[in-house]
């Protein structure tokens, strides 16, 4: 289901699964046929630039493929937070 919240859901337990301090901030602008997400750690912005994705190709990524897009877009978050 290529639903935008839904998406977006996914991308909140993904991050918090890799780093339960961060933050997920959206960019609702882009929404609902784009998600365009920051990821922070108190003041610290994880995330190279604003990373975006069609809401259809999240939708179609298996839980770890999801994860390992937000270790890309963060250089390994699941590291840090080890």
């Amino acid at each position: 289901m290529d639903n935008y919240e839904v998406q977006s859901g996914r991308i909140i337990l993904s991050v918090k699964n890799l780093c339960p301090s961060c933050v997920v901030i959206f960019d609702a602008s882009r929404a609902p046929n784009w998600v365009s997400f920051q990821i922070k750690d108190g003041p610290t912005i994880l995330t190279k630039g604003s990373p975006e994705f069609p809401a259809s190709d999240v939708a179609e990524w298996s839980d770890e493929k999801l994860s390992q897009m937000i270790e890309v877009v963060t250089d390994g978050l699941g590291g840090k937070s080890a």
